[in-house]
């Protein structure tokens, strides 16, 4: 969803995108974090783990086999509040 706001814990994200039509035979789904490529597969659920506080950006491109982005979703900011270590 966008703009929401993850509380506390170890900074764990799940994404799940779907396509519809269904990825054709040899596309995948990247998870990008801050345009940055995170994860790659063909099912659309990923999980990130300690990502750092503050805001970022996902976004799901589909690739085909030789890396040709066919289509993007639109991208979700999402905040991370942690409970910092200072004492």
């Amino acid at each position: 969803k966008n703009e929401a706001t993850i509380q506390g814990g170890e900074g764990s994200i799940s994404v799940s995108a779907f396509s519809k039509p269904r990825l054709m035979k040899g596309h995948k789904m990247i998870l990008l974090l801050n345009n940055a490529q995170a994860q790659e597969n063909s099912s659309g659920r990923f999980t990130l783990s300690n990502i750092n506080r503050g805001s970022h950006s996902l976004r799901v491109d589909i690739q085909d086999s030789k890396g040709k982005t066919h289509a993007s979703s639109s991208p979700v900011t999402v905040h991370v509040k942690r409970h910092s270590s200072r004492h």
